[in-house]
């Protein structure tokens, strides 16, 4: 994932609009090619928790970072608010209109009733391994502000502390920061 190091406010926002128009059309067509399946999932990587324990122990003794990891974190928890985002919008859970606001990636003779039944069942594709729905009433708002802060931040230190405020961020539905790193809670309760 390509993203400019020295993002303004307005540039951030525009790459993650574009970035999530990409993840929209993956998650459509990953659920079209898995619908009827009850075994299949939605794909999902979070961050390894060895490596996030390793890198915050170096960061905290030295007071440093490696810049390819922090990457790599930061495309992770991107990637994840994005997809979160958009299952939050295809289960209703939000005020927009789930047809209305992705009818554009569906032929033009596709009408809302298509779309009702396109995604019926979708809620068994988009859980988690605990059969928790991946999706976020409160969290949504608060790690979109953090991530549009992690984008314009140029120091890779400050980046880590707003990964760490992503993983952070708590909701009473489920563990929501193990839908960003490796063992959720438990591993953040080991960096401390």
């Amino acid at each position: 994932m390509l993203y400019n190091k020295n993002m303004n406010n307005e540039e951030a926002y525009y790459y993650l609009f574009d970035l999530e128009n990409s993840y929209v059309e993956d998650i459509i067509s990953e659920w079209r090619d898995n619908k009827g399946n009850p075994k299949a999932r939605q794909s999902w990587r979070v961050i390894p928790a060895n490596m996030l324990i390793k890198e915050y122990h170096y960061s905290a003794k030295t007071s440093l970072t490696h810049d390819s990891i922090i990457e790599k974190f930061q495309d992770i928890v991107i990637e994840n608010y994005l997809k979160l985002n958009i299952n939050t919008i295809l289960f209703g859970h939000s005020s927009i209109n789930p047809f209305s606001n992705y009818e554009i990636y569906f032929p033009e003779d596709f009408t809302s009733e298509d779309f009702d039944e396109l995604f019926e069942d979708f809620e068994w594709f988009a859980v988690d391994e605990k059969g928790n729905w991946r999706i976020s009433d409160y969290g949504l708002d608060k790690i979109g502000g953090y991530v549009i802060a992690l984008l314009e931040e140029e120091d890779y230190n400050k980046k880590l502390a707003w990964i760490d405020s992503i993983l952070n961020v708590a909701h009473q539905r489920s563990d929501l920061a193990s839908w960003f790193v490796e063992g959720g809670r438990r591993t953040l309760s080991a960096l401390y």
